[in-house]
């Protein structure tokens, strides 16, 4: 799955340190030399030095501007004239336009910072700079340039719809693929209109709270990449008027999104690899959900269970993150049909060869009374922290995915008197084929060492034939760190290669 470009950020160096490189010519230097730096177009070294920047290849120096943020890389324009046409020649420039470096100036950014801080109207003024420095580059500076990769903006104030719009049109005349927008505006359409049947954009990012009214005329042919922060929508036509207009997008992320307005989330998106799905449910609303995605991949689900899911097509997931929460009404109402619905979402992900399933998510399926399907193709299980009822279901679990080879339970156990033995009541008569064939790494984290966990670990031990390592991560005090030690030092092992290790305040010891 191809992964849009990654933005690297570096502090950079203050204009008046960079100043200092800047000297007048060296009386010294021969004839060659002085007509080179005229030619490139910067001054000599001062007390008789070389101007090292300005010798640098223009490759070299464009490649130190494409890491500083858009506002510092223009500020270098000072230093020669050299530096003042380097930046529109940037391979694969990427703008990022972001109203807190303005509105928030570092002192060696702005020698005026105390007068603009006591200013009645300097955010005003503030904000006009913004407007007329953004302007500047992208009709000024920008003028000869006809491609750039990336276009960033993001805005802590509020401007007008026209300077947005007008910002994030000339990025895209110039063939911009990928679009990062933290924007807040009065007509949000406008920006609709302005993205639609661009070609050539590849990755869009949307947020800053914008209510989303999509008409069905919307299309971005070429869209693979999309993530919605914070946005509203404010139907369901909306929603799906979004996802109909990007026929080849292959990764969605929806974080915090409001979802007030609608009843059904409907993500029916032939193409789609990754879904992720974080915090977006409304508790007093609530809404269905369907999941129709023949090519989904990887699925990250974290969120309050919806009021039902309708998983349609997913037979190409490899991995699964579930983490859902009941809602109050829901455990209040009916809690087998909640969990039951839980317990269908967990199944539809049996082709998963990783699978990370959280406490409630546990308890649920464990409640549901759901027969659990084959994992086949599952290798590495996550078991977030367990109560009761994830040692009851664990016995299920590990018979369910007889191809595993990692299981980790990685936030300790919540109940642990007498949960041994219901662990040990369900276990089946003989030992599951995980354990006795394929699984190799077991790692226990925030072990306390009562009874019980104790229990657990032996019966891993002398029942993991192939089992390479365990590693358990504890808290005690010293005195109760070694006994334990010791302890478990001289439980049986059936795997000649097992390896054991006990971590304590990060510290690793085997034995």
């Amino acid at each position: 799955m191809e992964n849009p470009p990654k933005r690297h950020k570096q502090p950079s160096s203050s204009i008046q340190e960079q100043k200092t490189l800047e000297a007048e010519e060296d009386p010294n230097n021969n004839n060659n030399n002085h007509n080179q730096e005229q030619e490139r177009g910067g001054g000599g070294g001062g007390g008789g030095g070389d101007d090292i920047i300005s010798n640098l290849p223009d490759a070299i120096l464009c490649h130190i501007l494409s890491k500083l943020p858009t506002k510092h890389a223009i500020g270098t324009s000072i230093l020669s004239s050299q530096w003042n046409n380097l930046f529109p020649s940037i391979p694969r420039l990427t703008l990022e336009f972001d109203d807190s470096l303005l509105l928030h100036p570092t002192p060696d950014d702005d020698k005026d910072n105390e007068t603009a801080n006591n200013s009645n109207n300097s955010l005003d003024r503030l904000k006009t700079n913004f407007i007329n420095f953004t302007y500047r580059v992208m009709d000024v500076i920008l003028q000869d340039v006809t491609q750039i990769s990336q276009f960033c903006l993001k805005c802590c104030q509020e401007y007008d719809d026209t300077h947005i719009v007008n910002w994030i049109s000339s990025a895209l005349k110039r063939n911009a693929k990928l679009l990062d927008l933290g924007i807040s505006m009065v007509n949000p359409l406008i920006l609709i209109n302005c993205l639609t049947g661009c070609t050539a954009l590849k990755y869009l990012s949307l947020g800053k709270n914008l209510p989303l009214d999509v008409p069905d005329s919307f299309c971005l042919p070429s869209l693979k990449y999309l993530l919605l922060d914070e946005i509203e929508f404010v139907n369901d036509d909306s929603l799906l008027n979004l996802f109909a207009g990007c026929p080849v997008l292959e990764d969605l992320s929806m974080c915090d999104c409001d979802l007030q307005h609608i009843e059904l989330l409907n993500i029916s998106i032939p193409s789609l690899k990754g879904l992720i799905i974080e915090y977006c449910y409304d508790d007093e609303i609530g809404y269905q959900v369907v999941l129709d995605t023949p090519l989904l991949e990887m699925l990250i689900f974290k969120d309050h269970a919806a009021i039902r899911y309708y998983m349609r097509n997913l037979n190409n997931v490899r991995q699964a993150h579930i983490e859902i929460e009941p809602t109050k009404e829901q455990l209040e109402d009916d809690s087998i049909y909640y969990s039951r619905n839980i317990a269908e979402f967990v199944a539809s992900c049996s082709t998963a060869d990783s699978l990370y399933l959280s406490r409630d998510t546990i308890r649920a399926v464990r409640h549901s009374c759901h027969q659990i399907p084959v994992f086949g193709n599952l290798t590495w299980m996550q078991l977030a922290g367990f109560d009761k009822s994830g040692w009851e279901l664990l016995p299920q679990l590990l018979e369910s995915a007889p191809n595993l080879e990692w299981l980790e339970i990685t936030e300790g156990f919540y109940d642990d008197k007498g949960c041994y033995t219901s662990f040990e009541a369900r276990l089946p008569e003989n030992v599951p084929v995980s354990l006795s064939s394929h699984i190799k790494k077991i790692d226990l984290w925030s072990f306390t060492g009562e009874e019980d966990e104790v229990q657990l670990v032996e019966y891993f031990l002398k029942t993991a034939k192939v089992l390479n390592k365990m590693e358990i991560s504890c808290d005690l005090s010293w005195d109760k760190y070694l006994s334990m030690r010791k302890r478990l030092s001289m439980l049986p092992r059936l795997s000649e290669t097992c390896r054991l290790f006990l971590s304590k305040n990060k510290k690793v010891m085997e034995y």
